[in-house]
């Protein structure tokens, strides 16, 4: 074999390296945005570590929100109903089965369930 096919031959195995260690970092990241997902349901103060976002741009509130959110824990809130609601619920079943120890009126409590929502996708 000759020194320009040994090195053709290097250059290919070093390429599908590559490729199986892109695939491998893709999947790893998946799987940590899955991890922080499921941390964020049990500890809603969960901030991402920033190189685990993975080029994703946070949402942008269009309507600031009132100040009754700021306050509330939207999260526990929205699994809260669920949890009562003991089946699958739309965001507008869920908003309107909130708990009323939140203290939010219906329209406020509309807005949290959507600012929640907003922030996922």
């Amino acid at each position: 074999m000759s020194v320009e096919e040994e090195l053709k031959g290097k250059r290919a195995e070093l390429l599908g390296e590559v490729d199986e260690l892109v695939l491998k970092i893709e999947t790893i990241k998946k799987q940590v945005s899955a991890i922080d997902q499921v941390i964020a349901i049990y500890d809603p103060a969960h901030v991402r570590n920033p190189t685990s976002r993975m080029g994703h741009k946070q949402s942008r509130q269009a309507i600031p929100l009132p100040t009754e959110l700021k306050h509330l824990n939207k999260t526990q809130a929205i699994l809260e109903a669920l949890r009562e609601a003991g089946e699958p619920l739309s965001s507008a079943e869920c908003t309107s089965r909130m708990p009323p120890s939140t203290g939010l009126r219906p329209m406020t409590r509309r807005l949290a369930v959507s600012s929640r929502m907003s922030r996922r996708a």
